[in-house]
């Protein structure tokens, strides 16, 4: 499940890039290696449902050997520790109409257990721990006094998993009164540096 939400996540960002940088992509000519990328993302979210919902479809028939074991045992047992027929057979009888709030409960769990990605997606995106405080007062912005510096930073998208730091170790100075330009390829950073200076 929390293969499939970062997968979800990665593909939400692939499309929206699509969206923002499709004139740049058609003007540089990228539509083949947007293209490609796209699709990989796509099937990534494609393989990692595939994995979950085929580990969720094994559950029921494991469950009926597993419960059809259960009734073997207990017979054997039954056989074994010599109690009467009668005993067995209403055991064998409350053991059976207990099975299907069983299922129940398993199949709740686990569906629970599919959606735990998108709960702590959720749950981060809520959780105000290890994020920076908004801004408090009503003055205005009165403009860059010296300069802004980035001393080593480095920065990874939280529902991404398996992916490369989107900055590693950037270290660079917009200094006051200059214009400073942003340069750098698709996925360099570069919307990345200007959401981190608008916190």
């Amino acid at each position: 499940s929390r293969s499939v939400a970062a997968r979800n996540s990665a593909l939400a960002s692939q499309m929206l890039h699509l969206v923002h940088a499709g004139r740049l992509i058609r003007i540089f000519g990228q539509e083949d290696r947007e293209q490609a990328a796209f699709d990989t993302a796509s099937d990534g979210v494609r393989r990692a449902a595939f994995v979950l919902a085929t580990r969720q479809g094994a559950l029921p028939p494991l469950t009926e050997v597993l419960h059809a074991l259960l009734f073997l045992a207990t017979v054997i047992a039954a056989f074994l520790a010599n109690v009467s027929f009668p005993l067995t057979a209403a055991f064998l009888i409350l053991l059976y109409r207990l099975q299907p709030h069983m299922r129940a409960l398993q199949m709740s769990w686990s569906q629970l257990q599919g959606l735990s990605g998108s709960l702590e997606e959720v749950s981060w995106l809520l959780d105000p721990a290890g994020k920076p405080a908004p801004p408090l007062g009503s003055l205005p912005f009165p403009g860059l006094g010296e300069r802004i510096a980035f001393e080593g930073v480095s920065f990874t998208y939280a529902s991404e998993e398996q992916r490369a730091a989107v900055l590693h170790a950037a270290t660079f100075d917009i200094k006051a009164g200059r214009s400073t330009a942003l340069i750098g390829r698709s996925g360099a950073g570069k919307t990345t540096i200007v959401n981190l200076l608008c916190r």
